[in-house]
């Protein structure tokens, strides 16, 4: 019987084994374990990344091309800095950045069924997290993506915590929100996506206007928000306009982010 039991054991101890190796086999390369976890990035799937103003860290898996990380990087940069100055535009937007420990997890096309382990990573570690394709940053052949999941990360972030009353897109009475509202009864804005709620459409709605405030043609070419450009943004939503133009919140109204950032001192990458 003991001997039994020693064989029905080495074959369950082989059988595991089979599976450990097939399940690891499934795991693409790009998400596999490095020899060196990045102390400042979740888990361990990164092996670069950069870290914007000292209050934005990007992670990006062995499969980001450095210069999609460090094109990434500068128009954050751009964001927090748009007058281009070398100083973050608002201290407290920085600060509340710098809290929350917000973070953009890069990967090549997608995180997939791989996407949960990072998600409880930036979860256990208290992370404002968003993520970005690379095959969707700076890319010629479609829109470059990172504008808006990065724009995403420091209004959410940054901008919400900052100024809840005005920019807090999960709040039914900020600002943004009945801003939102009066777009959608107007039918200036009209977003169908089935798994967006509220505060995805209220947050879509900030980055439609902000681009249509700055000229981004590219990013309003669907048909979901009809005002193209700030002069009917100024006719038909004049209090989001107001809220963007005051300088008490210092929010970016200069420039549209190209990825081209003078100051290299303040986004610093980190590579193998």
């Amino acid at each position: 019987m003991m001997r039994l039991l020693k064989i029905i054991g080495g074959v369950l101890l082989l059988a595991v084994i089979a599976i450990s190796i097939k399940l690891f086999a499934l795991v693409p390369d790009e998400f596999r374990a490095g020899d060196q976890a990045l102390a400042h990035c979740p888990g361990e799937s990164f092996d670069k990344s950069a870290i914007v103003f000292d209050v934005l860290t990007l992670c990006a898996t062995r499969g980001v091309p450095q210069d999609k990380l460090a094109h990434a990087a500068r128009v954050a940069a751009e964001w927090l800095d748009n007058n281009e100055d070398g100083m973050a535009d608002n201290p407290l937007v920085h600060e509340k950045l710098k809290a929350n420990k917000a973070t953009v997890v890069m990967s090549a096309a997608g995180f997939g069924f791989h996407g949960a382990k990072i998600h409880a990573a930036l979860e256990a570690e208290g992370r404002f997290g968003q993520d970005l394709h690379a095959i969707e940053t700076n890319n010629p052949a479609r829109r470059d993506a990172s504008q808006e999941e990065i724009h995403h990360i420091i209004v959410g972030g940054g901008w919400a915590r900052a100024y809840p009353e005005l920019f807090d897109e999960r709040s039914t009475d900020s600002a943004v929100y009945h801003a939102w509202q009066k777009a959608a009864a107007g039918r200036y804005y009209v977003y169908q996506a089935p798994d967006c709620d509220e505060a995805c459409k209220v947050m879509e709605f900030i980055y439609k206007s902000t681009a249509a405030y700055l000229g981004s043609r590219v990013d309003l070419a669907e048909t979901e928000f009809t005002l193209k450009n700030q002069a009917a943004l100024r006719s038909k939503l004049p209090e989001i306009v107001a809220l963007y133009e005051s300088r008490q919140y210092a929010y970016p109204t200069l420039h549209w982010p190209d990825g081209s950032y003078p100051h290299e001192d303040q986004v610093i990458l980190y590579q193998p």
